[in-house]
């Protein structure tokens, strides 16, 4: 039997999750599922087998050792301004 991958979520750093929180649940619709008001809130997308979006805001992912990944860049998106965590998972 194949082994299938499927994303179960990614982590945004932004630099500010409130403004995220508003655009992702107000804007978008998605779900809420979890705020933790100034430094994290995770989005809910697709229902119990879709995927997360977490958001951390820049101080709490330099807190966790992201230090160099979340230098502002001079007006240029990089991979390095841009940190993203992808979680998959194989399922038989």
């Amino acid at each position: 039997m194949r082994d299938k991958l499927r994303l179960e979520g990614l982590t945004l750093t932004v630099q500010s999750v409130a403004k995220s929180v508003e655009f992702y649940g107000a804007t978008l619709g998605l779900e809420v599922a979890y705020h933790w008001e100034p430094a994290f809130a995770m989005i809910k997308v697709g229902g119990e087998l879709g995927v997360s979006i977490g958001l951390i805001s820049i101080e709490e992912a330099r807190k966790e050792g992201a230090e160099v990944m979340t230098r502002p860049t001079s007006g240029r998106s990089t991979s390095s301004s841009r940190p993203m965590t992808l979680t998959l998972s194989s399922r038989n």
